[in-house]
């Protein structure tokens, strides 16, 4: 039996909107004991129904704490910290984790005691999103990026902000392409969407380094 077949692989998303699930359905066919949790759910894409295993744990809300007229503003996204029993449950050998938020956040304070590698996958770039006009914030996100294992984003403007902004060294943190930029989501009519495999064998080569 291929050995990503033993792998345990969790996925935290503060909501696994449609443009995931291309790459999510693939990853699946490679890692099929892979869990997607996430705050928010809402519904499988035309092609992908049950294409992998989710699990909607508590209540999203996005707090606003500062509001600003030029973009999205100053924003607090709330998930509920129950995640840390279903990750116990779970025990993945990895984990990737949307972002800089709380559930990252959580998943690396328990790596030293479960000993699962954590991946932050940086969804794009913007200021609304990267603060770096926060020096505190900046201060958390450069910690988090020195005890994460790895970290994945989709354009080049996250790879030049998680490695010239938060101190990532591009040559140990693994860049890669995933959801609509390399995968191409692209919508099919009845066929749902596809997407191209490259990027997602990039990041399982990275796990299937860990060792089981």
């Amino acid at each position: 039996m291929d050995r990503s077949h033993n792998f345990r692989i969790a996925w935290l998303l503060p909501v696994a909107w449609f443009y995931w699930q291309p790459a999510l359905c693939q990853f699946t066919q490679i890692f099929p004991q892979t869990k997607v949790f996430t705050g928010l759910f809402p519904g499988f894409a035309r092609g992908f129904d049950n294409s992998f295993v989710v699990e909607v744990i508590g209540k999203f809300h996005v707090l606003e704490m500062a509001r600003e007229t030029t973009s999205y503003g100053s924003n607090f996204t709330y998930l509920s910290p129950s995640i840390i029993f279903h990750l116990l449950r779970l025990r993945p050998h990895a984990i990737f984790s949307s972002s800089f938020g709380i559930w990252t956040i959580l998943a690396l304070l328990l790596k030293p005691l479960c000993w699962w590698r954590v991946i932050i996958a940086y969804e794009g770039s913007s200021p609304s999103v990267d603060y770096r006009n926060s020096a505190l914030r900046l201060l958390v996100r450069r910690l988090m990026v020195k005890l994460a294992d790895a970290c994945i984003t989709n354009s080049h403007a996250g790879k030049a902000y998680l490695v010239d902004i938060l101190n990532a060294k591009a040559i140990s943190k693994k860049q890669n392409t995933y959801e609509a930029g390399r995968i191409r989501i692209s919508h099919l009519g009845k066929r749902g969407l596809r997407c191209k495999r490259r990027s997602i064998g990039r990041i399982a080569f990275f796990v299937k380094e860990i060792p089981v």
